[in-house]
């Protein structure tokens, strides 16, 4: 097959990503956005690994993956946040957190393409997985009036997502995940306790992996002495 022909493939992919975001950008539409930020992490998954499978994987993919990011797990969560679940709570300091999660997540993901050090764990939090906290607010609100205790809530998560995103915390990733027992056992229990939440509090489920997420993750960095 030509490398060409190849290269099409994961960049098809990581371009419909970007496509997923614009939709979500154009239509404002909550329920919308959260079925195009899906098929933008399912692209996502699969492009990278599409590249390294048939032998792709560059500099140009790299640039055009981060750009697909930018929109589809940066700028989609904070525009259309601003304009479904914080409609009725429309302020320059609203403004200014959506913004500043944006920029964070920019920062992260153009720290990501020169960085070296993350060959078996993330360095910060990834966008995809700022971008899935995002969704777990969405899900959240739907049929649930915003009242100022969830303004002030949502807004906070907001802030840790995107101080995570430029963080140095070491992140769990699945790469090298069959080499680590501690991984294999914290990714258990992610999972476990996402179909836990899942059965009882399904609303919050994402919300409430996603905690579990950044708290085994700080505890495998601590234990390996890559955080703090």
């Amino acid at each position: 097959m030509n490398s060409s022909i190849k290269a099409a493939i994961p960049n098809g992919l990581t371009l419909t990503n970007l496509g997923a975001g614009v939709v979500a950008l154009c239509s404002l539409d909550l329920k919308i956005a959260l079925i195009c930020v899906c098929i933008g992490l399912v692209a996502d998954v699969f492009d990278g690994a599409a590249a390294r499978a048939l032998g792709v994987d560059g500099d140009l993919g790299a640039l055009l993956d981060s750009l697909a990011d930018l929109v589809t797990f940066c700028v989609v969560p904070g525009v259309v946040s601003y304009h479904t679940i914080f409609a009725e709570y429309q302020s320059p300091l609203v403004i200014g957190i959506l913004v500043a999660y944006i920029l964070m997540g920019g920062y992260r993901l153009a720290r990501f393409i020169v960085s070296t050090e993350e060959k078996t764990d993330f360095q910060g939090m990834p966008t995809p997985a700022s971008a899935i906290g995002v969704m777990g607010v969405w899900i959240a609100s739907i049929n649930t009036p915003i009242t100022e205790q969830h303004l002030a809530l949502y807004l906070s998560l907001f802030i840790i997502l995107g101080l995570l995103n430029i963080s140095k915390v070491r992140m769990l990733s699945l790469k090298g995940i069959s080499n680590s027992r501690l991984k294999l056992m914290s990714f258990g229990l992610i999972i476990a306790l996402g179909l836990l939440s899942i059965w009882l509090r399904p609303q919050y489920a994402i919300l409430i992996t996603l905690i579990g997420y950044i708290s085994l993750s700080i505890i495998y960095g601590i234990i390996y002495r890559k955080n703090f």
